[in-house]
């Protein structure tokens, strides 16, 4: 990025020209880089280059396509040396080198009221300044391996810093402790016991630091569970024929594997992690709400309930679901043919309502 920049001060035009030899770098004489343009010089146009640094000779900040697209960012400098061009460098600066950013294991061992229960964790310090230089105050930051849940914390304590709305997801396999560890004998048995305790601690400190702040200290936890085990036993599996198929007993699934269910489809419907279901009252049966979605997951569904359902959609103008989505296993083919039909009904906000079975 050698090259001479000739101004004229009359004008104040900037010319840019690539007048650098190469092969003359070694003698480090500016006589010998460089070779004047005698038409601009005639012209009243000063030439002004990089110069030394270090007693070498120095070059400029951008290349001279850079220069020539943003020429109105750059001002002529006089310094004690001659004049010199400052570059306005907008939008995205690169970070400088950090040098300090606090100890992590002195952080993380204080929160835990002086039990030293993570060896190594990252620093908020750390964490805080790479959250500012990657994003802005809606980011979403993300973290495959939360492990102390120094990620977390350093959220929370930028958003109650300067009133962001940052957000985080923090994944943990739950793995256990090393049965000799300091976290063990704390109590922790696994690595995810200790992310969830440090996110909890980490947000009640932020709070009497910043008395003031109104983000949101809460998180919700999921876990994932194995797809064809358990309550879902048989929920994936394939048959060759319908000999060897045995049907999954959705009718099996308790309170919890209904809740898990749901989540699931929610996640899959693309409604965000943080949102949560609204349970909707249909006289006597309970449908659940998110987005565009009306989930019927729950057994007992009878006419009467469809009506309902149908009546508020004419009746109530913040009750527009567009898609119906029933589990299968849930209901008899006599049900899901009324619920259908029910639906492809014309309705009076002319709703286009869509009937989906997932099985």
């Amino acid at each position: 990025m050698g090259y001479t920049v000739y101004w004229n001060n009359k004008t104040g035009e900037l010319v840019p020209v690539y007048d650098y030899d190469k092969t003359k770098i070694p003698t480090n004489d500016p006589a010998q880089v460089y070779t004047d343009d005698a038409g601009l010089l005639s012209k009243g146009f000063i030439p002004i280059r990089p110069g030394f640094r270090g007693k070498k000779l120095h070059r400029w900040r951008w290349g001279l396509e850079t220069f020539k697209s943003r020429a109105h960012d750059v001002s002529v400098v006089e310094t004690k040396n001659g004049m010199t061009l400052k570059f306005f460098q907008s939008g995205f600066n690169a970070p400088k080198n950090i040098i300090s950013c606090g100890s992590g294991t002195k952080e993380t061992t204080k929160i835990f009221d002086g039990d030293p229960i993570f060896e190594n964790p990252k620093s908020t310090s750390l964490l805080s300044r790479l959250l500012s230089i990657g994003g802005d105050k809606e980011l979403v930051a993300l973290d495959f391996f939360s492990g102390s849940g120094t990620t977390a914390h350093a959220v929370m304590a930028l958003n109650a810093q300067d009133g962001g709305n940052r957000k985080h997801i923090s994944v943990q396999l739950d793995e256990p402790t090393d049965p000799k560890s300091e976290a063990r004998k704390a109590g922790y048995k696994t690595i995810f016991e200790i992310t969830r305790e440090r996110i909890k601690r980490a947000a009640a400190k932020i709070r009497t630091d910043h008395p003031d702040a109104t983000c949101d200290f809460g998180f919700k936890e999921f876990k994932t569970i194995p797809a064809n085990e358990g309550q879902f036993a048989g929920y994936m599996d394939d048959a060759e024929t319908m000999e060897d198929y045995t049907p999954f007993n959705g009718m099996a699934l308790d309170d919890d594997g209904i809740q898990a269910l749901l989540t699931t489809w929610a996640a899959y419907d693309g409604l965000p992690l943080n949102q949560s279901l609204d349970a909707v009252d249909l006289d006597g049966y309970t449908a659940f709400a998110g987005g565009d979605k009306l989930y019927f997951v729950n057994s007992g569904l009878n006419i009467k309930h469809i009506v309902t359902m149908l009546t508020r959609i004419d009746e109530d103008p913040t009750f527009t679901p567009r898609k119906i989505v029933v589990f299968h296993h849930r209901f008899n083919d006599k049900q899901l043919r009324e619920f259908s039909e029910a639906v492809n009904a014309p309705n009076r906000k002319h709703l286009q309502l869509e009937f989906i079975q997932r099985f």
